[in-house]
């Protein structure tokens, strides 16, 4: 029960990328998206460690806001 549009469209990408091409366009999409996620001493727990310390700044930020906001409603009313 293979929906056939599906079974066209799939044809029609390898028709337009041989395999030899496809794998070489996989790997080169690896490597470029493998650089802007990490770099050489980098490994996931630092990167999560970073990410961590990211998210603790923006929700400082983010209680100050929302201070600043709630003295200005109450000012308001």
């Amino acid at each position: 029960m293979a929906d056939p549009e599906l079974e066209e469209s799939e044809e029609e990408g390898e028709e337009i990328l041989g395999s030899d091409e496809e794998e070489e366009y996989e790997a080169d999409m690896f490597d470029m998206l493998s650089s802007f996620f990490s770099s050489e001493d980098d490994n996931v727990c630092t990167a999560m460690l970073k990410v961590s310390k990211q998210l603790e700044t923006q929700n400082k930020i983010m209680v100050k806001i929302l201070t600043q906001l709630t003295q200005i409603a109450q000012k308001g009313s």
